[in-house]
């Protein structure tokens, strides 16, 4: 108890409290002073609380990426806004108190950039290649007033994220300008942090396949926390770390600043007798685990860095007392590590090590990928595609569309030099040289102990934002970006002082001018945000009310009509919103569908069976009209049948507004790879011209790897065979399950060697499957082919995989090679039941009765009470019994 004594007295003199025996009794309090509550006190209050509730609203809606949770976090700011324009006088003094207004002034200029692409002009005269791209991709006919933006709805969506972005740095600056203040802002995002650590291990543990609430992840990828990355939420737990260790800092400051020259054993007893402090400790080691169970190696990376780069950049006078906070953070750093293994994520973290094994790193797609948008970039100097259209506009300049597609670049000065031109770069670029020059004015040891704390924290920050900024994207989360404003306005503040004096005469009022317009101008971008996310909110109220699964036959004509008129008065308002757009078109396109759908119920498409509803509309979509059209082997159709059934689609009416809404679409967005699909399909399937639709789909289809099926369609269809096999062989690679309607579409075209060496991708299960579906007599010799071909992938690829070789050796009805394999799978796994069950059947069709037996037995041993294992043993003991009596 001794050592708490020390601590005890000075949290008793800090709060003016007497001790009496074992109570303790409040000094008397002046009547001269003035009023603890007042209105301007409690305004600023109020506003603080709202700027850090649109923290947690953003970090816990899911980062803050949908349009909702947007809305709800730029009406918080803009709530505070008006609580600060409710008290001019004291903004204005705390705004002419700003040293250094630059990182303000670049900020302003980077976001009215965005505005200016938002702007409408009609026809050409912009020197961004963007009418270069619309002469290329879209049809000549055009009615429709063009954009600046090349995708306009994700241009306001990032002007909207941004605004996050910089009326957190310009409210903090205001509202947390005191010591205290900056302290309860540090504890504020260090408790998020903390909560997100937890939540991230308790969904990785419970809830594996959901973000939060049960809400899917749309991107694919493995979340954390309440982040769709986790690279994203490792960059969020990177900044809540910092401002973790810079109240470390303020702790161990006011320590030191406390008493005179003492030991380390004193230092030791001092902070253990301080609750705060070994808390503190504590949620260093939580945050540092939560950095490693996110299994970021960039986030892994540039911590790392930060962290030994900030006693480089400290400048303090030689002490000869030595400090116990470094091996303190490296016995937070133990902790972590032992956390780490106690929650099950050591192997994990293990395996993402060995990664960042030097040729592995190199042989990143990201880095092809970078190289490959170099083409794109120059023809977007000097003024930038577009905020928001990266991943659209690298496509028409990529060499070889493959499976993946970047929306983003994975490296953030890339992405803005491709969007923003070389006006955006040199903003982020002097931003991040005025904001480190902020950081390093606070690292100072002349400086009070809460700036030091927050000066700590910004360095940190922005020092491990931008080193992640090369391989990653976190910024574009909502929840990073406010959290990387709310750190930097507070440091902008604390490198002005505590005390805003306002300068007499003409100076004072120029000031006032200046501080009047900024106000003025992030006032004006809040509202021009919070108008586009009203239209959001309500547009997706609108589609999540026209949700349809295009598989089924539902909804009918009449349905999709409703839908499309309450999209249509939507679109009115927002005539230039992607998302609207792109639902329009996939309710014409289903109405169009459902159209030949009642066509074939009604007889009118030869060659089509109306049998059975469900079955029909499955094969009556645009693609099967288009085989019916195109199909030149006998049993298709006559030359009489393709005419009735072309005049049909051009009749047709839905077909028809299908056509022109997706021709419009493409005046908005001539880069939509889906869109061209959709426009080729309906004017293959109804004689309209498709053949350059079908060329830019093709070109553009590395954005969605799932069309490859339709396009290399058209492509048999248009008789490209090299188009065709392309297309093919890449919806192989990505969806097997379309492996036998290739094959029967392809051998129209080709012959059975060239399907085999031209169409076959490297994975032995699709020949392998493809020769299982071939059960017919005259297909003998190419089951057995693709079965070799199968053979001699898996042999290339695979290695020594026995449990594949054994497939394709049962497959060819080589029971004796396949009981080999799979003896050899059995000896690696002697456990496994369900290795034995195979083993036993090969051993069974080999003629090895007695062996299957033993081996049945052993798999029904290991998984008693399994039907499909008994009946094998049954039917093993009695080929064994009936064999023995013959035998004798």
């Amino acid at each position: 108890m001794a050592c708490f004594q020390p601590a005890t007295r000075i949290w008793l003199r800090r709060y003016r409290i007497k001790p009496i025996g074992v109570a303790v009794i409040p000094m008397k309090i002046q009547s001269t002073r003035k009023p603890l509550i007042t209105q301007t006190n409690l305004m600023v209050f109020v506003a603080r609380a709202l700027v850090i509730a649109a923290l947690y609203t953003t970090t816990w809606s899911v980062g803050g990426y949908f349009s909702l949770a947007r809305f709800v976090c730029l009406a918080q700011l803009a709530a505070a806004t008006i609580l600060l324009w409710l008290m001019p006088n004291w903004t204005a003094r705390v705004l002419t108190a700003w040293r250094d207004k630059r990182l303000l002034f670049v900020l302003i200029v980077f976001v009215a950039i965005a505005v200016a692409q938002l702007l409408p002009t009609q026809g050409g005269g912009i020197s961004t290649g963007i009418d270069q791209l619309r002469q290329e991709f879209v049809p000549a006919v055009s009615t429709l007033q063009t954009s600046f933006s090349l995708v306009p709805w994700e241009t306001k969506s990032w002007f909207s994220m941004a605004m996050i972005g910089l009326g957190g740095f310009c409210l903090s600056g205001l509202l947390f300008a005191t010591r205290k203040s900056r302290l309860v802002l540090l504890i504020a995002i260090t408790t998020c942090g903390a909560a997100q650590v937890f939540w991230a291990n308790v969904q990785a543990k419970r809830f594996p396949n959901s973000i939060f609430w049960g809400i899917e992840n749309p991107g694919g990828s493995i979340p954390f926390g309440t982040f769709l990355n986790r690279n994203h939420g490792a960059d969020f737990i990177g900044m809540t770390l910092a401002c973790a260790i810079g109240l470390l800092w303020y702790c161990h400051q006011n320590s030191n600043s406390s008493q005179d020259a003492y030991t380390s054993t004193e230092q030791l007893r001092r902070r253990v007798a301080s609750p705060f402090f070994v808390l503190l400790l504590l949620l260093i080691a939580w945050l540092i685990a939560g950095v490693a169970v996110s299994q970021s190696r960039g986030a892994w990376i540039s911590v790392a860095i930060a962290l030994g780069a900030v006693p480089f950049c400290w400048t303090s006078p030689k002490e000869s007392r030595r400090s116990i906070l470094l091996p303190l953070l490296l016995l937070c750093a133990g902790i972590a590590g032992v956390g780490v293994q106690v929650l099950g994520f050591g192997d994990r973290i293990g395996q993402q090590i060995d990664d960042l094994e030097i040729n592995h790193m190199l042989s990143d797609t990201r880095l092809d990928h970078w190289s490959d948008a170099t083409a794109a970039i120059k023809h977007f100097l000097p003024f930038g595609s577009g905020f928001g259209t990266y991943g659209h506009a690298y496509l028409p300049f990529d060499p070889e569309p493959n499976n993946e597609w970047y929306q983003h670049a994975h490296n953030q000065y890339l992405e803005i030099l491709m969007e923003s031109g070389v006006p955006g770069i040199t903003c982020v670029l002097l931003g991040l040289a005025f904001a480190f020059r902020m950081c390093l004015q606070l690292c100072h040891h002349e400086r009070c102990s809460s700036e030091q704390a927050i000066g700590i924290a910004a360095l940190i920050t922005l020092l491990m934002q931008s080193l992640h900024a090369v391989t990653d994207f976190g910024l574009m989360m909502p929840a990073n970006l406010l959290t990387l404003g709310m750190i930097l306005g507070t440091t902008a503040s604390a490198s002005s002082g505590d005390r805003p004096v306002s300068p007499p005469g003409f100076t004072k009022w120029r000031n006032r001018a200046g501080t009047l317009s900024v106000a003025i101008v992030v006032t004006g971008f809040l509202a021009a945000a919070m108008w586009h996310q009203v239209g959001c909110v309500r547009v997706e109220r609108v589609l999540n009310r026209t949700y349809f699964s295009p598989t089924t036959p539902l909804p009918g004509r009449n349905v999709a009509a409703q839908w499309i008129a309450q999209i249509e008065q939507e679109t009115q308002r927002s005539p230039d919103n992607e998302q609207l757009q792109s639902r329009l078109i996939q309710l014409r396109i289903h109405r169009a569908q459902r159209a030949t759908y009642e066509q074939v119920l009604r007889g009118e498409v030869a060659g089509i069976k109306s049998t059975d509803p469900g079955i029909i509309w499955d094969g009556t979509t645009l693609e099967a009209v288009v085989v019916q059209l195109f199909d030149d082997s006998e049993t298709g159709q006559t030359l009489e049948q393709k005419v009735r059934i072309r005049q049909l689609m051009q009749q047709e009416p839905d077909l028809s507004s299908a056509w022109q809404t997706a021709r419009d679409a493409l005046q908005l967005n001539p880069v939509q790879p889906r869109t061209h699909l959709r426009l080729a399909l309906l004017g293959a399937a109804s004689g309209r011209p498709w053949n350059d639709s079908l060329r830019h789909a093709m070109r553009l289809s590395g954005a969605d790897p799932k069309q490859s099926l339709a396009t290399g369609l058209l492509a048999w269809a248009a008789k490209d065979i090299p188009a065709m096999t392309s297309q093919w062989r890449q919806t192989l690679q990505t969806a097997p399950v379309h492996a036998q309607i290739i094959l029967r579409l392809s051998r129209m075209r080709l012959t059975d060697e060239q399907v085999i060496e031209q169409l076959m991708p490297d994975l032995w299960n699709i020949p392998y499957r493809l020769a299982l579906s071939l059960s017919r007599s005259e297909d003998i010799v190419l089951k057995s082919r693709l079965l070799e071909a199968a053979e001699k992938i898996a042999a290339r690829t695979m290695g020594v995989n026995d449990s594949a070789k054994a497939a394709i050796a049962s497959a060819q009805q080589n029971y004796t090679k396949a009981a080999t394999f799979l003896a050899s799978e059995v000896k690696k796994s002697p456990g496994a039941p369900e290795k034995r069950y195979r083993y036993a059947i090969a051993l069974l069709k080999a003629g090895r009765e007695k062996e299957a037996v033993v081996q049945s037995r052993m798999a029904l041993n290991l998984s008693s009470g399994n039907a499909t294992y008994l009946a094998l043993f049954d039917r093993a003991r009695a080929a064994n019994e009936k064999r023995q009596p013959a035998a004798e």
